[in-house]
């Protein structure tokens, strides 16, 4: 699924919830507002998926940066081709 489809299934889910629940609401901003948290619960909640396309691009950055004859090139290609299908 696409970062911004999820992104916006969250972003429903918990205005919907919100909504709904003030014992729920009340609990998502007291943890949002605790120093060591720092961010909003949807922003947190994307952040794994925003990072797969940052590793798509970190693999294709060493795959063309990698002699084609080094012993992980085909290692490194298999993996590219496996994250962009």
């Amino acid at each position: 699924m696409h970062p911004k489809r999820i992104l916006k299934f969250v972003r429903l889910s918990f205005q919907t919830n919100e909504e709904n629940d003030f014992v729920f609401k009340k609990f998502i901003c007291d943890q949002e507002t605790r120093p060591e948290v720092g961010r909003k619960l949807s922003s947190l909640l994307i952040t794994p998926v925003q990072r797969v396309p940052r590793y798509q691009l970190l693999v294709k950055q060493v795959l063309q940066h990698t002699p084609y004859r080094h012993r992980e090139y085909r290692y490194l290609q298999g993996k590219y081709i496996i994250k962009i299908r």
